[in-house]
This record gives structure tokens, C-alpha cells and sequence, in this order.
């Protein structure tokens, strides 16, 4: 924007070409992902819908309830939901708040010339809903970026049915699905729960977003398919046809081998983009989607919600749920019936630790398994002098909200690049809990892992009636095939892709993370090193030292390193032999899950995928951390204390989110640096 000279009140929107610096700066930002990006398995044969939802961190608690509600039913493979922290400028609302510089732009976007009088109507004094209007657009380039196959993508990665909503929608997934699949064979379909004609543009049908838009697996591919209409012909010459009347300005964006969902991004990133998000749409599925915007029926209500309702709109959390109850959803499918601890047979109360090993099937299971990310995967990008900083935190839907509001907080400080949020929905067997509800299941679990053999008499004392506790136990081992997946260099990763800190909580810790970044940087350059906000000893598995989980454990960059790499345990020599020493001794039974070039995170996902996992989440990391991260588990001062959180306090635990938000007030971090100065629309000068 700094380059567009504005004359008069008026802007000729067929100005603006991207220079080369815009263009890969765009290019790059549509791999950014969104603020939540949940994804499941679902069945090859079962329906695949993926969800768009855009919302707001002034409210982000919505997203997570859509997430818990009606998005959870079965078919939904992927959930994806976008706020201020991926706009193109994350600081426009700050711009946009300030009423002389609303008031110019929207002058200009009421220019005669472009034809959008009514451009903010009703919404003049909230400078959150113009930059708003955008962010539709940028969650276009994530969809071209995870779908086209420039990005990545393949024709096999397109959901058979795409949902994009508001964040105060709530949507029957199942009925959408069945007005879907009578048009799935049929060519581009597109509808919506609220449908208006609008003459602007030269005539098209728009949706009321907050009633949702639906399209069918064709005008998915339509839309995010490259087009080449700079050569002779193309197979979709209307489309071409289309882009040359360029009655939005939607030529001046494109280049060779856009797709159309391209386009609109990067038309969504102009300086002045004078589209309401629903004529964007609604726009551009009329022109270019190959389908006529049908009305699903009944259409959506302002102000109703009924039982034969499709969509809802103005949906809180509360009444998400309550949407939920009314329009229950099948049942989801168990992961996989591989480790469903119910197919175990007991064998009096002792059960050897070292005669599980799992088949081909299982360990090809477990090697797609730790591919699958968790519930909430936020990144933002930090700046390469900075401190990189990971967080991993272990959590429940139970309490779903606590990590959101991790991440609203402290877990907000502007070095923290990647949060994984893990939950029941990503364990072995996410039907764990039901099993273990039952008292004589628990009963027979619990006597083999007390048995003298294992040397755990004291596991699951004082947790004795929580199945779900037993279950999350495992949940730590699971997060580290996550992690492996992510780092390892098997898995896609790189070493360049480590963070020089990994924190890994619970879902109720708080921590200051500049506190942590200055004890870490004391040690970054002395090989491996481990701290933790709470430090106990044990003497089971050849004793070791633990940590409690709900003060917070940090490793810098070399332990991280050291815990990811690839062993070679099975020749003569490996570079750390002494990991390979304390693997045969076998002590806890990782010797019976390794396999040749399997990392400690490896070996240590798989252990808790066993029958039975008879560790306590925290002796697992303890055990982990003393044996192979060729670290000691360090102390940190002042340590985190039960109960009490101060404001010297590095980590605090029982934190829920009113406590999160206090504690983050009296710990404040550094400002997030801007994304990009680029589309900063404070430097663009109005005449």
C-alpha cells in the first residue's frame, strides 16, 4: 500500500499489481496456518467434511465451542478458524478504530466509481468489522495452500464438503450432508442457509454468512484449480471469460496459474477492499464456482432456531450446546478397536511388561497415527533472530476452554512460535474413558499395574474412581509422536525446524515465559538441559528424578535435539551409545518397542500405546529426561508451590482462565512484533 497513490476521492481499482515483494510476501503468508486447525480421522468410506469458521479473539471462545458442538460430529475431518491474528495486517483494527482514518477509507469505498455505497452501513463505528470483511479472503489462501496442488495438496486431500461459517453459527452437519449428496455427482454445487439478491457487480446471488455456505467436492476443485487464461484456450474458458470483465478488479491479481480461491485472496489484501464479505462470496461463487447459489430449505431465521433448523446464526457457546442437543449427530467411530484395552485379556493380576510387541499392523498404525495433529494447532511466525519457543500442553474436553485461554495469555508471548493442544480426541483409543468408567475394568487394570512385578504399587493411588485420569496418563507419549512427527527428520522435519525451547504443561499451568527464556539462555551453549518448576525422586525403574506436570517442564533446543534424533541401537556403535545402553536395560520395557533408527520420543509414544501403560504421566517425562536426554532434570528457583502464585512465581499451577488472565496481567511479555509492515494501512497516505 505504500506504493498506491490515491487521487481525489475516488481509487481506480484496476491499479494495483502486487510488486515481486508483495507477491512473496503473499505466497508465503497463505501457509500460515489459522488460529485453530483441528483435524480427525474419518473412515475412507465415510462422507469427509472439512469446516471453515470466522471468528474473532474478541470472542474466541466461540470457535472452540463450535468445535465441541455441532463440528464434532463424525465426518468432520478438519476444522479450521480464523481471527485477527492471521489478517493481512494484524494491526488494522487498531488502524481502523481510529474514526478520521475509518471515515477516509470508507470515502473511498463509497466512491460512485466503485459502486458500494452502502459499504458499512450500520457498522461505522466498529473498526474490527471492516478488517473483518478481509479475513474470509485470507482463509481462501489457507484453503488453496492445504488443497491446490501447488501447495501441497491433492485432488484426494479436497473434503466431498466444504462448510464456511461465522463464528456464531451452529450448523446440522448431518442434514447438510444429505442436501450434498443428491448433487455430489452432478458437477459444482454451492448453497447456502440464507440467500439475497444484490445488482452491484453487475448482478450476483450473496449468502448471509452467519447461515453458512456449502459446496460439494466439484466446486471445491473448480475453485482451487490453476487457470491459464493468459494462453489461447483453457479448459475453463467462462472462468477466463469471466476475469477479463474485471468488474471487481479481480484481473489486476491474477497470474498465470491462479486459482481462483487465489485470486480472491490476494484481492482480499488490496489497501482498499471494498467488499462486504458476503457479496465476496457470494461474488465470486456466481461468477466462477460453475453453480447457481441455491437456498437450502427451510432457510435460516434471524432470531430462530427450531428442530428443523439446518443452521443457526447469533449462536453463543450456551446455545451451541443446546443446538447440539437438539441435532444429535452419529455416534463418532473409534480410532482404531487396535488398542482398545477391552480386547486384552487379564491373566490373574500379573501381566509381564516385556511381552508386548506389536505387529506390522500395529506399528503401521502407530506410524500414521502420530501424523495426526492435535486439537488445537496455533501457529505465528517470529522473527529469526528471535527466541523460538514451543508449547505443548495436555488437556481435556472436559475443559476445552483452558487452552484457548493458554493461548490467549501467557502462552501469547511473542516467542512462542507453535501450541499443540492435546485432548481425549487424539489418544490411542479415544473410547479409553468409557472403558475405564467401568469400576470392574478399572478394578482388574489398576491390580495388574500394582502387581510387585511392575513395581507401581502406587499407580492411580488417590485417582482410583477417574477413568478419564488413567487415560490421560498416556496422553504425554502420545503428544511426543506429535512432536516427532514435527521435528524428526523422518517426519518432514528439520533440524532448522527445532524451537530452542520446548515447554510442556498441563492445561491448567501458567507460566512466564521471558522468565523461562532467561534461564534457558543461560544453558543453550552446555549440550543438553531440562528444568522443571517442580522437582521430586523416585526409586522405581532404577530410580530417577520427576517432574510435576502442572508446574511446567523446558528443554532448550539441544535436549529437544538429542530426544528427536534417529538411534541405531541394533549395530555395533551408535554416536550416543549410552542411550542405547539404558535401552537394553529395559527397565521400563522400551527395549520391546524399539525399532532400529526410533528416536527416545518414538520409543516413548509407543510405550504409552501398550495394553497396559502403567506410568504416571509425570514419572514417564521423569524417567524419559534422566535416562536419554543426557540432561539432569534441573530445579527451577523459586519453585512452583501448590496453591500459591505470585508475582515471582516462573509457573503456577490450577490455573483456570480468569486465573490465566490475572496471572497475565502481572507478568506481562514483550509487544508481538507485526507480522508485516506490508499492508499496514497507518502508512498509506490519504489525499
Amino acid at each position: 500500500p505504500k506504493t498506491v497513490e490515491l487521487k481525489s476521492d475516488v481509487v481506480e481499482t484496476t491499479t494495483y499489481n502486487p510488486s515481486l515483494d508483495d507477491e512473496t510476501f503473499l505466497a508465503k503468508l497463505k501457509h500460515v496456518p489459522p488460529s485453530i486447525v483441528h483435524s480427525r480421522p474419518v473412515a475412507e468410506e465415510d462422507v469427509k467434511v472439512d469446516v471453515l469458521s470466522i471468528g474473532s479473539d474478541t470472542r474466541f471462545e466461540y470457535m472452540p465451542a463450535q468445535l465441541e458442538t455441532w463440528a464434532a460430529a463424525p465426518s468432520v475431518r478438519n476444522f479450521y478458524g480464523f481471527t485477527e491474528k492471521q489478517d493481512f495486517d494484524p494491526n488494522c483494527s487498531s488502524f481502523m478504530d481510529d474514526e478520521a482514518a475509518r471515515n477516509a477509507y470508507i470515502n473511498v469505498c463509497r466512491s460512485p466509481k466503485l459502486g458500494t455505497k452502502a459499504y458499512g452501513v450500520g457498522h461505522g463505528k466498529s473498526g474490527g468489522w471492516f478488517c473483518a470483511q478481509r479475513r474470509h479472503g485470507r482463509a481462501l489462501g489457507w484453503l488453496q495452500a492445504v488443497y491446490g496442488t501447488r501447495g501441497g495438496g491433492t485432488v484426494s486431500s479436497l473434503p466431498d464438503i466444504l462448510i464456511i461459517v461465522d463464528d456464531d453459527t451452529s450448523v446440522d452437519v448431518g442434514k447438510v450432508e444429505r442436501i450434498i449428496s443428491e448433487h455430489q455427482n452432478e458437477g459444482p454445487y454451492a448453497a447456502a442457509g440464507g440467500v439475497f439478491q444484490l445488482g452491484k457487480y453487475g448482478g450476483f446471488k450473496a449468502a448471509h454468512g452467519g447461515f453458512g455456505t456449502y459446496f460439494n467436492r466439484a466446486a471445491v476443485e473448480q475453485l482451487t484449480r490453476p487457470l491459464r487464461c493468459d494462453v489461447g484456450a483453457d479448459a475453463h474458458a467462462a472462468m477466463c471469460t469471466k476475469l477479463r470483465e474485471n468488474r471487481a478488479g479481480e484481473l489486476d491479481v491474477y497470474r498465470p496459474e491462479d486459482s481462483i480461491f487465489d485470486v480472491f485472496f490476494k484481492l482480499a489484501s488490496r489497501p482498499y477492499f471494498c467488499m462486504h464479505s458476503d457479496w465476496m462470496m457470494g461474488y465470486m461463487i456466481t461468477n466462477y464456482a460453475g453453480a447457481d447459489l441455491v437456498q437450502v430449505d427451510p432457510p435460516g431465521k434471524r432470531g430462530y432456531c427450531g428442530d428443523e433448523s439446518i443452521n443457526c446464526h447469533y449462536q453463543n457457546p450456551a446455545l451451541m450446546r443446546e443446538f447440539a442437543m437438539k441435532h444429535p449427530q452419529r455416534h463418532q467411530r473409534k480410532l482404531s478397536a487396535i488398542l482398545d484395552p477391552k480386547t486384552v485379556e487379564l491373566k490373574s493380576d500379573v501381566v509381564e511388561t516385556t511381552t508386548y510387541n506389536p505387529s506390522l499392523d500395529d506399528e503401521t498404525f502407530l506410524a500414521k497415527l502420530k501424523h495426526v495433529p492435535p486439537s488445537i494447532v496455533h501457529s505465528r511466525p517470529v522473527a529469526e533472530e528471535d527466541v523460538k519457543v514451543d508449547v505443548l500442553s495436555i488437556g481435556s474436553d472436559t475443559r476445552f476452554e483452558y487452552m484457548p485461554a493458554q493461548l490467549e495469555t501467557w502462552a501469547a508471548a511473542p516467542s512462542v512460535r507453535n501450541f499443540y493442544g492435546f485432548t481425549e480426541k487424539q489418544d490411542f483409543d479415544p473410547n479409553c474413558s468409557s472403558f475405564m468408567d467401568d469400576e470392574a475394568a478399572r478394578n482388574a487394570y489398576i491390580n495388574v499395574c500394582r502387581s510387585p512385578k511392575l513395581g507401581t504399587k502406587a499407580y492411580g493411588v488417590g485417582h482410583g474412581k477417574s477413568g478419564g485420569w488413567f487415560c490421560a496418563q498416556r496422553r504425554h507419549g502420545r503428544a511426543l509422536g506429535w512432536l516427532q512427527a514435527v521435528y524428526g527428520t523422518r517426519g518432514g522435519g528439520t533440524v532448522s525446524s527445532l524451537p530452542d525451547i520446548l515447554i510442556i504443561v498441563d492445561d491448567d499451568t501458567s507460566v512466564d515465559v521471558g522468565k523461562v527464556e532467561r534461564i534457558i539462555s543461560e544453558h543453550q551453549n552446555e549440550g543438553p538441559y531440562a528444568a522443571a518448576g517442580g522437582v521430586f525422586q523416585l526409586g522405581k525403574y532404577g530410580g530417577f528424578k520427576a517432574a510435576h506436570g502442572g508446574f511446567g517442564t523446558y528443554f532448550n533446543r539441544a535436549a529437544v535435539e538429542q530426544l528427536t534424533r534417529p538411534l541405531r541401537c541394533d549395530v555395533g556403535a551408535d554416536a550416543h551409545a549410552a542411550m542405547c545402553t539404558k535401552l537394553r536395560e529395559n527397565r521400563a520395557g522400551e527395549l520391546d518397542v524399539y525399532r532400529p533408527e526410533d528416536s527416545i520420543f518414538d520409543v516413548f509414544f509407543k510405550l504409552a500405546s501398550r495394553p497396559y501403560f502403567c506410568m504416571h504421566s509425570d514419572w514417564m517425562m521423569g524417567y524419559m529426561i534422566t535416562n536419554y536426554a543426557g540432561a539432569d532434570l534441573v530445579q527451577v528457583d523459586p519453585p512452583g508451590k501448590r496453591g500459591y502464585c505470585g508475582d515471582e512465581s516462573i509457573n503456577c499451577h490450577y490455573q483456570n482462565p480468569a486465573l490465566m488472565r490475572e496471572f497475565a496481567m502481572k507478568h506481562p511479555q514483550r509487544h508481538q512484533r507485526k507480522l508485516s509492515a506490508i499492508l499496514d494501512p497507518k502508512t498509506v497516505e490519504l489525499k
